[in-house]
């Protein structure tokens, strides 16, 4: 007589309702919504949510109230809310909230790594200041960590940077690159023309169509190489005088605001926010190319984002954008500015040039995808149980 075998329990564990992060909150959607097909028969799925937000906090204007509940959620109500759940495997999905590893068992815990930025900043390897709280609380995530089973990193150069800068086994760490959404592609939804849908981007956001438009997409970091952007962006004026930037996400810091009126470029720039979903992806067929000078990534998603939409991209050669890039011709040192002025121009005026590294960007980003993520996972959870 055989008797059935029990299903293992695994446990995801996502950042805390409040964490400002929306590149965490994608990466959390798409995971999870391809994970279910790889687990089989073998596995019970759990997702933990916590909201760190206390009664006690609503007197609080909303964007302290936010603060608060992500700080107060990670490290008190989190913690305590998962110390009595058992479970066969924990996956913690961001190394922000490594330091759960602490309330559970972290032999049984496993945790995504997306970079180390921060350490790098403590050990003089990347000049991107930090407040020193965020330096102190980084160093407990690096110990939280080091007590698990098993890291997965992003990338292989997250993967080095743990073992080199950090002291982690080379055993310890995987790789598991972010997968991307099937819809980031070169041609519009609902059969819309990419011409119709270049005019009514254009008309939406008050953008002249007959612009060449320099994209850049990032967050509010330094290490977005912001003032590199700018002074691009003025020696390709006198080559192109009808460029301009297109910027999506975060305001500049307020010094980046002062290079742009040195400049005289307040009439080439143009700043759209944060942008809805639908947008996001508009706004890379709708741009003529992508630039990316990131002094660091741990992977780069806006040029993945970019390739997926046939939109040609200029990244860093440094960190991980060259593996996401794959293929040098379109990778540059982010501090030479000559030579991102003659890339870019040539990408924007080469027609055939063009073409290739379009092509090249759409067969690079397939490689890409959710289920090749969850489908890694699921080969981590597995080894570990073992």
């Amino acid at each position: 007589m055989s008797s059935k075998a029990v299903a293992s329990k695994l446990v995801i564990l996502p950042n805390v309702d409040e964490f400002p992060s929306v590149s965490m909150s994608r990466f959390r959607k798409g995971f999870l919504e391809r994970l279910p097909y790889h687990l089989g028969p073998h596995w019970n799925l759990d997702v933990l949510q916590c909201s760190g937000v206390e009664p006690w906090m609503t007197w609080l204007p909303n964007a302290s109230q936010q603060r608060l509940a992500s700080i107060y959620g990670r490290w008190v109500k989190y913690p305590r809310a998962i110390r009595n759940v058992e479970a066969d495997i924990y996956h913690i999905l961001d190394h922000s909230h490594a330091t759960l590893a602490g309330a559970v068992d972290p032999d049984r815990t496993v945790v995504t790594c997306f970079d180390i930025i921060p350490l790098l900043y403590i050990k003089g390897i990347v000049d991107v200041p930090y407040k020193p709280w965020v330096l102190r609380s980084f160093l407990k995530r690096i110990e939280a960590m080091r007590s698990c089973a098993r890291v997965l990193c992003v990338s292989q150069s997250t993967r080095n940077d743990l073992i080199t800068h950090a002291g982690f086994s080379p055993e310890q760490i995987s790789i598991v690159p972010i997968g991307l959404e099937t819809d980031f592609q070169a041609t519009p939804p609902n059969g819309l023309s990419l011409h119709d849908e270049h005019l009514d981007f254009a008309a939406r956001h008050r953008l002249d169509t007959s612009r060449v438009y320099i994209l850049q997409v990032g967050t509010r970091n330094r290490y977005k190489n912001t003032p590199v952007v700018l002074e691009v962006l003025a020696r390709l004026k006198k080559v192109i005088p009808n460029v301009a930037l297109l910027r999506v996400g975060a305001d500049f810091f307020d010094d980046e605001n002062d290079i742009v009126a040195a400049l005289g470029l307040r009439g080439d720039v143009f700043h759209l926010g944060r942008v809805s979903e639908a947008d996001l992806r508009a706004v890379y067929r709708f741009a003529n190319v992508l630039h990316f000078p990131s002094l660091y990534e741990g992977f780069g998603w806006p040029v993945l984002e970019a390739m997926a939409s046939g939109c040609p991209i200029l990244a860093s050669n440094r960190a991980s954008l060259p593996e996401v890039v794959g293929n040098p011709d379109y990778t540059a040192d982010p501090d030479n500015i000559d030579v991102q002025v003659e890339m870019l121009q040539r990408l924007i005026m080469d027609s055939e040039y063009r073409a290739t590294a379009v092509s090249h960007g759409l067969e690079r980003a397939s490689h890409f995808s959710w289920d090749a993520t969850a489908y890694a996972c699921v080969t981590v959870y597995t080894n570990v149980l073992r």
